[in-house]
Formats: structure tokens, sequence, C-alpha cells
């Protein structure tokens, strides 16, 4: 009872004290939507200690209200030259001044925030000199919908210049420099028409652009910086460059983006059961740390399971394409079966960064045989032309022998395992609407008692874009695929590799990919129809065996036959990304190849964790966690 007493009686004295507050607290409007907006982010700006865009926000907000009490009280206009200061008008939250006074002061009108902006203006070329504070892309003040209305302007006059469209000469010439990729002729041209418009936010913006694709994106955070606070002053017709600022400051941010991901991968190719067949399943493990802005320190551990199935002695022999089965008479059915399978996990570190990518590591370690795998990926720009260069050391992942070897059934010897050691060129272009692409590879193939290979490969296309935006992508072009090897390792006997390796192989196919995304979801999805032509020659059944080769052809059995023929085929995948909060992304990757020789499914699940919480629309290309070697 007493605790209730007391309750009543501090409830009543706040009613009484409510009622005889001053009547214009009490009867005031509620304010509009886009005042308070304007409000909170002053409020925001002035616990960050900048006036400056206090003041700004201010003049905006008595564009739509003219005589608002706190808007006017911040900018020192109060009608009353004597009267303190009201409650509630605009401080520092951390702010030790009184919110009233005894003593009265004499207003004056402070100087706009334009003449404030000038005065501490440092130009983007010379940023090492500014002072600016970095504020996350959140915290920048949106611009109210209707920020054209025109300002009162308390401080200076000045004459309102219209600022430069896309399409004026300078500004376009920046962008095309953007466009072909010639960042250092972008920054020249951005920061010559920086010091004729430095206070146009889409100039401002423009350069900063520059400036990141030149790799100085210390002095780009500042510029999208500046040129959102720039927009602020800028008329409707240029609001959106803040909206834009803010994009590209995010994918700034992403560039310092902890994360760690994992995926699950099921990959399916049919075949005979214990020799041809693979089902492998692959659960991995990512983990990219930044360095600074330059790129991404990474690790992935991989466990790989492999699994070709079941057969006993009769049935290999009966096929007598695997081990040294064609020299045995077949037994009779029955018997244990031979499990053919493998277990194993591989790990691997490496680094990414725009221009080129580095990575080292092992092969499943618990295979028949292991090793090291590593990678290097380089990339530039010569005139108009990109071009691209890759070499690698990898395992050849099409089957349980070629991937993780086997060890033979009757003889006990141990083969395959099959390493590809490949240089890999890449060019391409632009040209008037369309993106032609050329590339040129050589490769070598070695295993454990398997033939050594080469492998020569061209292919060349175009791709036209029929469509192309910041949310869509849909695009079409037909790609030429040329392949040849020295010989013939098809098969599974002791010598061969167990990998497709046509003498002569020609592949036309004409692509269809598109690509669409929303505020949490992105979708791409790729068709490709194809025709080929292709031809294998007769083999040695044992080719790296002598005294083996010699017992199958005293059988009557020491070749393979050649073949040869046309067919038509097609692959189809799809992937999709949903961003479930600020810090979790899932997504899903279909997909499936056919030919007359040749086929596979495969279903990948991915989960990714980001430290720092993301912002705007997920990327238009999805970014999956498939296993690093690939299967």
């Amino acid at each position: 009872m007493r605790a209730t007493g007391t309750v009543m009686r501090v409830a009543l004295v706040l009613l009484v004290w409510g009622l005889w507050l001053p009547g214009s607290h009490a009867k005031a409007p509620a304010d509009a939507p886009e005042v308070r907006q304007l409000l909170e982010s002053a409020q925001y700006w002035a616990g960050r200690q900048r006036p400056d865009l206090v003041r700004q926000l201010m003049r905006k907000l008595l564009a739509i209200q003219p005589r608002h009490p706190e808007a006017l009280e911040t900018l020192g206009l109060a009608a009353n030259p004597g009267s303190p200061p009201r409650r509630g008008a605009l401080a520092p939250a951390n702010s030790r001044v009184p919110t009233t006074s005894t003593r009265p002061r004499t207003a004056r009108p402070a100087p706009s925030a334009l003449a404030l902006a000038r005065a501490a203006r440092t130009p983007i070329a010379q940023p090492a000199q500014a002072v600016i504070a970095h504020v996350p892309p959140a915290a920048l003040p949106e611009a109210p919908a209707d920020a054209g209305i025109p300002r009162v302007d308390v401080g200076e006059a000045r004459a309102e210049e219209e600022p430069p469209a896309r399409a004026e000469p300078d500004l376009q010439a920046v962008w095309e420099a953007l466009d072909q990729r010639r960042a250092a002729d972008g920054v020249r041209l951005g920061r010559a028409l920086s010091e004729r418009y430095p206070e146009r936010p889409d100039v401002t913006r423009a350069l900063a652009l520059a400036l990141r694709d030149a790799g100085l994106r210390g002095e780009a955070r500042l510029g999208l910086e500046q040129a959102v606070r720039q927009s602020l002053e800028a008329p409707a017709s240029l609001q959106w460059v803040a909206r834009e600022s803010r994009n590209a400051l995010q994918a700034l941010d992403a560039r310092r983006q902890p994360e760690v991901a994992t995926g699950l991968t099921w990959v399916y190719k049919p075949g005979d059961e214990a020799v041809s067949r693979l089902d492998s399943r692959v659960a991995s493990l990512r983990v990219r740390q930044p360095w600074g802005d330059h790129g991404h320190w990474f690790g992935q551990l991989d466990s790989v399971r492999l699994e070709a199935g079941r057969a006993d002695a009769a049935q290999l022999t009966r096929s007598g394409d695997w081990g040294s089965a064609a020299l045995r008479q077949p037994p009779s059915p029955g018997g244990t079966p031979m499990h053919a399978h493998a277990q194993g996990r591989a790990l691997v570190i490496g680094y990414e960064a725009d221009r080129w990518r580095a990575d080292i590591g092992t092969t499943p370690l618990g295979f028949e045989f292991a090793g090291l795998a590593a990678g290097l990926d380089l990339k530039g720009r010569v005139g108009s032309a990109d071009w691209g260069v890759s070499l690698a050391h990898r395992p050849v992942t099409g089957s349980l022998l070629s991937y993780g070897g086997q060890r033979d059934l009757f003889s006990g010897i141990r083969w395959g395992a099959v390493r590809r050691t490949s240089a890999l060129l890449q060019l391409a272009t632009t040209w008037r609407g369309l993106e032609p692409f050329a590339q040129l590879e050589w490769a070598t193939y070695r295993g454990h008692e398997v033939l050594p290979n080469r492998e020569q490969a061209a292919a060349m296309g175009v791709d036209w874009a029929l469509s192309r935006g910041a949310d869509h992508y849909l695009a079409v072009g037909p790609v030429l695929r040329l392949r040849a090897f020295d010989n013939n390792q098809n098969h599974y006997s002791v010598g061969h590799g167990g990998y497709y390796s046509p003498q002569r192989s020609t592949t036309v196919s004409v692509p269809v990919q598109a690509a669409m995304r929303g505020t949490d979801l992105s979708w791409v999805v790729r068709v490709a129809p194809s025709w080929s032509q292709s031809s294998t020659t007769s083999a040695p059944r044992f080719p790296t065996r002598a005294d083996l080769q010699a017992q199958a052809a005293a059988q009557g059995q020491g070749t393979y036959g050649s073949s040869r023929g046309p067919g038509a085929g097609w692959a189809w995948q799809s992937t999709w990304e949903y961003r479930m909060n600020a810090h979790w992304t899932t997504g899903f990757r279909v997909a499936a190849e056919r030919s007359p020789d040749y086929a596979k499914e495969q279903v990948h699940l991915y989960l990714r964790w980001q430290e720092k919480p993301q912002r705007g629309p997920v990327p238009l290309w999805p970014s999956t966690v498939m296993p690093h070697a690939g299967v």
C-alpha cells in the first residue's frame, strides 16, 4: 500500500507539472515526417561536433517551416534577441553548456553553411591535408524528398549555378575514362574538373571513383564522403549523388569486411560401379581477413569424400577396364566386393587483391596419393584491352582414379592421382557494344604410373549484352572452343589417368546468361546449348608397364579402339543468394551438364557470416563457397 501511494503521488506531481508547462510546449503541433527526419539528423551531427552540417540541415528545415523555433534558435535567428535558448534546442549530446541562462545574450546571424564549407574546404587533390571525419555510410544524413525547395540563406548571398550534367564534355570524359578502365586519365581529368567546380557533388563523386580505380582508396573514401555532404546543398536533380556515393562507400567498406563461410557440395557422375562412377561430397570452411584496403588473406579447409561404388572381382575382369583386370581369368561370381572410395582433408591459404591472387595448399590428405596444389592469377589492362594470366598446379577431379589414385586389386600396383600444370592467357575488349574475348591455354598432365600428357586449348567468342543495369543483366553470345591432347587417357587400367582427353575436339555453344537482384535477393541463371565434334585415337592398354602390355598383347587385348563422332549437349546452372539479416547470407547453386559421353549434376549450399553490417542491395553476382580444388 505504501508503494502504491508513492506511485500515485509521483504521478500526480508529474500531471500537475505537465499542466503548468508553457502552453507553447503542450499545444505545439506535431512535426511533419520530413521535419522530424531533419531534426534527428541534426541531433546526430550535433553529438559528433559538426555544427556546419547542423546548420545546413536547419536551413533546409526553415525552407519547409520558416518559423520553426529550434531551427531559428540553432542558427541564432530567434525573434527575441534577449531571450534565453529554448529547452530542446539542438546541442551536442555530451555538451556541458547549460540549456538555460539567466543572463541575456545578443544573437547575431550565423554565416551560411556554404560560407563555412568554403572556408574549411580542402580539395580532394590534397587529401593528406583534409580534416574530414570518417563516418559510416549509414550515419550520413539522407536528404529529404523535397530538398529542392529554395533555401533561406541567412548569410552571404550567392548566385545559384546549375550543376553540370553528366553529358557535359569535361565530365563525360571522366566517365569515359572510367568505363574504359583508364584510371590514371580519369584521375587527371577529374582533378582538373574538381578545381573548376569544387562544390559540385557529381564532379566530386566522379573524381572519387577515379581515385578508387587507381588504387587510392583512402582519398576515394574522403571524396565520396565529401560528395554526400555536398549533396545536402545540391538541387533536387542531384540528390541521387548522395545515394550512389553511399553505395560506393559501402563497397569500399566491404574490402575491410572479415568473413567466415561454410559450404556443402554434392556432385554425381554416372558410370561403371567402382570404376568411372563418382559421388563426391565436400564440406568447406573458409575464413577471409582483410588487410586494410589492399585485399584479403584467406584460408580454406575442405573435407572431401569420394564414392565410386562396389564391384567384385568377376565384374571387374568382365569389363577389363580397371587396373590389371584384363589379364585375369574371370573368377566365379561372389566373394567380398571391392569398395572404391577415398576420404581426406585439404588445406589452402592465400591472398587476393584487385589485380592478383595467389594460393598454396594440399590435395586431400588421406587419399592414396597427396601433394601440393598452388595457383597465381594476374590481370591488367593494355590500351582498351583487358588481359589475364593464370598459372596453376591442381588435381584433376573428374574421377576417383584421377583425383586420389587407387590400388590395383590384382597386382597391388598404385596408380592415378593426376595433377594438371597449366598456363592460361586471356584477352577481352569492348567494341560497339560487344565484348569479344579470346583464350589460349597450355597444360601438362602427370600422375603416378600414368603416361604423361599435354593439352593445347583455345577459345574465342563474343558477349552481347541485350540489357544491362545496376540491378539486372542479360547477355548472349556464341563461343568456339578447340582442344587437343597428345594421347588418349580416357580409360582406367594401369597407366591411364581416367580423365577425358580427346585428340581433337571442337565445340560450339551459345550461352544465355541472365542476372537480377532486389534488396535482399539475387539470382543468376545460365543456359548453354552446344554441338561438338570429337575424336580419340587407339591407345595401349598398359602404356607405362611393358610387362603388363606384353601379356595383354599376347592375349589379343593390347589396345583400346578409337572413336569419332558428333554430338549435341547442353549445360544449365542457376544460383540464388538471400541476405537473411545484416550479418548472415545464404545461397544455393544447382547445375547439370549433358553430352553423348558425359553427364554431371551438382548441388551446392552455403552460409556466410560477415562481421560488419551489410547495407544496400545484395551484389548482382552471388559469391559462393565452392571447394577450392573444384569438383
